[in-house]
Order: structure tokens, then C-alpha cells, then sequence
């Protein structure tokens, strides 16, 4: 099959539709409203949920992870992280940094994997993270696991996600 230049513009038009749609979606559907605990079961029964998500059941907001009564997937805020939109603070990067610093001992004798660890432990912040995550050819999907690895709080993720060196790199 030969691909015109026209039918590749038609293609990646398409893409950029269904990826900025995708994006919609998830800013604007960021909590969810049940009538009762019943209903909240049952709905989590068919869908795969986060236990970070936001949900309000029988008026009283709380995260799905508290409301299923899992104590391993409830999250604790982490202490030190303001809750800004500052993807510079708290504990989060210094997770992120410290996940790196793990995997850059563990591949120390690697000549290709050893220096982008090493590297990305040393990262400043978030945005220059991604930068050198893009560089070594990690997907938004490699980070968006990355971040729940870590147990990146919602602001976190919300604001990582929403970065344009995010949104740079390949979907995965």
C-alpha cells in the first residue's frame, strides 16, 4: 500500500484529533458521583479505577482506594509536598529521582542504560526529566507507569501529564 503525502496528513490529523480528545475527556471527568456504596461496587466491578481517584458516594468525597477498604492501594499525602500545581516540589521528584538512582546502580556495568539513569537521578525537575526521557526514548505510557511506580499524588500526575515536553514524546 503506498501512502500519499495526503493520506498521511489525513492520518496524522486524525492522531492529533483522537489524542486532544483523549485529553478532554480525561480533564474533565476527574470525579465521579455514585448514590450509594452499591452502586459504587458495582461500577468498580466492570471498570478498571486508580485508587488515587476522586469519588463522591452518597455525598461524602473520598478515593476509590478508601472506599474499597484496600489499605495497600490507600495513599497517604506525601509529607513536604505543597499542594500547588508546582510540579518543583515535594516529595514526589525526589521519588523520581531516587526510582533513577536504583536503577542507575543496578545498571552501572550497562554502557547504554547506566548514564541515562545516572542522569535522570540528577534531574532538576520535572521538565527536565521528560526532556531526557523523550531523549532516551521513553514513551508517555513509560510515564505515565513511571508515576504510579513512584505513587505520584493526583496533582503530580495531573500536572506532569498536562507538560508539553509530555506531550512531545511518543504515546506508547
Amino acid at each position: 500500500m503506498k501512502v500519499t503525502r495526503s493520506k498521511l496528513r489525513k492520518i496524522i490529523k486524525e492522531e492529533i484529533e483522537l489524542e486532544s480528545l483523549k485529553n478532554v475527556i480525561r480533564k474533565t471527568v476527574r470525579e465521579m458521583d455514585f448514590k450509594d456504596k452499591g452502586s459504587f461496587e458495582k461500577y468498580k466491578s466492570q471498570h478498571k479505577m486508580r485508587p488515587t481517584t476522586k469519588v463522591n458516594i452518597a455525598g461524602k468525597e473520598t478515593t476509590v482506594g478508601a472506599a474499597s477498604g484496600d489499605k495497600d492501594s490507600e495513599r497517604k499525602p506525601d509529607p513536604g509536598f505543597e499542594d500547588s500545581a508546582s510540579p518543583y516540589s515535594g516529595q514526589d521528584h525526589d521519588s523520581l529521582n531516587k526510582y533513577f538512582a536504583k536503577d542507575a546502580k543496578m545498571s552501572k556495568d550497562d554502557d547504554h542504560w547506566g548514564p541515562i539513569y545516572n542522569k535522570l537521578a540528577k534531574s532538576t525537575d520535572w521538565e527536565d526529566a521528560l526532556e531526557m526521557m523523550d531523549d532516551a526514548f521513553y514513551t508517555q505510557a513509560d510515564v505515565e507507569w513511571i508515576l504510579d511506580d513512584i505513587g505520584a499524588d493526583q496533582t503530580t500526575i495531573d500536572v506532569v501529564t498536562d507538560m508539553s515536553e509530555f506531550h512531545h514524546m511518543e504515546r506508547g
